[in-house]
């Protein structure tokens, strides 16, 4: 009952806010907790729900399958993870499964994460000796982000943007080079992946994910 008033206690309480609220955001657990006693507790005493609509997501799960939460203890910090691996790589992972679904947090989605992005990296070093264009993504891309951010959907787009810069640099084709890794570039950006520099991202590493 008490998080079903929550909208008492701050919609109509904080001038930048506004009732009802545009979204509430959380869990898919919550359609038989906050969501549904914030509707009984609205319409009881408002005459209408609280929300104009509401939007559930999955959830990140552990090894055994169990929800991440602070009252279980099982959760990891992001400052800690950073420590051990760069920050795209966390990215990656979060953005690899479909923001309605479960996620299932490990070291192999972290592994082929670290995988996925050395390949990206690794097409735009081979290409470094070519000027990317300025242009927006492909169609497919923003299509999948359109698609109630698709994200999988467009992870794949960049993987296709890759081996088109591939198949430049094997055949020489300078101006393909240039026109994939604009895009590659342009629609990384929206994700917040490959912003280092592919020379640094590599350093360290085999030679061989280089060349």
């Amino acid at each position: 009952f008490d998080s079903g008033t929550s909208f008492a206690a701050v919609l109509e309480q904080r001038k930048e806010c506004g009732f009802p609220a545009d979204l509430y955001l959380e869990g898919s657990d919550q359609h038989r907790g906050w969501f549904h006693s914030s509707l009984l507790v609205s319409i009881g005493n408002r005459g209408c729900a609280p929300y104009k609509s509401v939007l559930t997501h999955g959830y990140v799960v552990d090894k055994d399958g169990k929800k991440m939460s602070k009252s279980i203890g099982n959760v990891l910090l992001l400052h800690d993870l950073v420590q051990s691996m760069p920050g795209e790589v966390v990215r990656w992972a979060l953005l690899s499964a479909h923001y309605r679904q479960p996620l299932d947090w490990n070291q192999s989605l972290l592994d082929q994460s670290r995988k996925a992005l050395d390949r990206l990296y690794g097409a735009l070093h081979r290409s470094a000796d070519v000027q990317a264009v300025e242009i927006e993504p492909p169609a497919d891309f923003l299509r999948s982000i359109e698609d109630d951010l698709n994200t999988p959907g467009a992870m794949a787009a960049l993987f296709a943007l890759s081996s088109d810069i591939e198949r430049g640099v094997t055949a020489g084709d300078t101006a393909a080079v240039a026109t994939a890794k604009g895009q590659l570039i342009a629609a990384a950006s929206i994700l917040g992946v490959l912003q280092a520099n592919p020379a640094e991202w590599f350093s360290g590493v085999d030679e061989g994910l280089k060349a």
